[in-house]
């Protein structure tokens, strides 16, 4: 699914739920999930609307080894997997 589809899932999900404890976890794993966004450097030609790219958050961590991790990443893998 593409990073919009995923935060979307998270929202009808999750957000019924009033209790504040819900409410963190929502929030904390929202966060986790905006920062594992797809990301395709200006001068690639990749439509990240329909998947790939490489991961924002993990290829900036090791940015300095020039790896790249692509998307979805094992985060973002694992978030969805749960999810169903």
């Amino acid at each position: 699914m593409t990073h919009d589809e995923l935060l979307k899932r998270l929202d009808e999900k999750l957000s019924w739920e009033n209790s504040t404890e819900v409410g963190a976890a929502y929030s904390a794993l929202r966060a986790v999930v905006e920062l594992h966004k797809p990301y395709a450097p200006p001068f690639v030609d990749i439509d990240l609307s329909k998947g790939g790219g490489t991961c924002f958050h993990c290829s900036v961590d090791i940015k300095e080894n020039s790896l790249a991790i692509p998307y979805p990443c094992p985060t973002i893998q694992a978030i969805e997997k749960e999810l169903g």
